[in-house]
């Protein structure tokens, strides 16, 4: 949020929530929408341009849709728009403000055969669909945008392999390459991070914007899975990972050296697992669901070194 609060957004049975917290974590608001389900990845709110927000879902009134949910700065309804595309199984619906004004929506479908993903752009304010993507045997992962208002997704194919592309504002790819077993990337303002798992141990590889390598680190695990890698400002990367009775956060520079780890208990007697990382100023704001995922939980960290 804006004025250095923050937004969480949920699904309950047979609806989609927002709730924005003040600085204490007071509650200021909160909205469900109860004509609205999240896919099976969770709901994800971007800020749009005008301060409002924008977050994806399925429409209860017709489940052979995925559409997109636009509220105001409060979080009161201003449009929403669906489209007529197979939604059995989907996993996430993602969604951006595009560089020329229209927006994107984009979801996986995960069925025992495989995975396909679509994508569909559309004017503001739940226009017409200007232009539409449809790949087979692919399962999204991440959906963002670039610093220079292109487009960034990353995914893996289900003949094995991942790939990572970008597209500009009007859909047209302006490359595409496959990388090494890396389980994440995204976009940042230096370029690319990538980052995965593997034997108790954590890779991080960062990219120029040609996709060069700067540097490629490996970090023994604390916890679990590292589940969250989000960028630090211009101070590096935030790592959060599930840990025995809490959780780790992790900061490392821009050259991948850490700079401090730090374990923090939440519930002693519940498994816990991240799903977002932010900060500002040093002040640092994680949220999460627990394992039985009944509720969830925000913690933050101020003056956190």
């Amino acid at each position: 949020m804006t004025d250095g609060g923050i937004l969480c957004a949920g699904s309950l049975d047979e609806a989609l929530w927002l709730v924005a917290f003040d600085t204490d974590l007071d509650v200021e608001w909160s909205r469900i929408f109860s004509d609205w389900v999240a896919g099976r990845g969770g709901v994800t709110v971007n800020v749009a341009s005008d301060g409002g927000y924008l977050f994806g879902g399925i429409p209860q009134a017709d489940t052979s849709d995925v559409g997109v949910v636009k509220t105001d700065s409060r979080g009161e309804l201003e449009w929403k728009r669906g489209f007529d595309a197979p939604t059995q199984g989907a996993h996430n619906v993602w969604f951006l403000e595009l560089a020329d004004g229209n927006h994107l929506c984009a979801w996986t479908i995960q069925h025992p055969e495989g995975a396909e993903t679509y994508i569909r752009a559309f004017e503001g304010s739940g226009g017409p669909v200007q232009w539409k993507k449809d790949y087979e045997s692919l399962s999204t992962k991440s959906v963002r945008r670039t610093h220079d208002g292109s487009w960034f997704l990353y995914g893996s194919e289900i003949r094995g392999g991942y790939v990572m592309q970008q597209f500009g504002p009007d859909g047209a790819k302006e490359w595409r390459v496959n990388p090494e077993t890396f389980s994440r990337a995204l976009p940042t303002p230096a370029g690319y991070v990538l980052w995965g798992t593997r034997k108790n141990e954590v890779r991080v590889r960062a990219l120029d914007h040609n996709r060069q390598e700067q540097w490629t680190r490996t970090y023994e695990e604390p916890g679990i899975e590292l589940d969250v890698l989000e960028p630090n400002g211009s101070s590096g990367y935030l790592l959060a990972s599930e840990g025995d009775e809490g959780i780790w956060i992790t900061a490392i520079g821009p050259d991948g050296g850490v700079q401090s780890s730090t374990k923090y208990g939440i519930a002693p007697d519940r498994e816990i697992e991240p799903v977002g990382l932010a900060s500002e100023d040093g002040h640092y704001v994680a949220i999460g669901e627990y394992g039985d995922r009944d509720d969830g939980w925000v913690m933050s960290v101020v003056n956190a070194t």
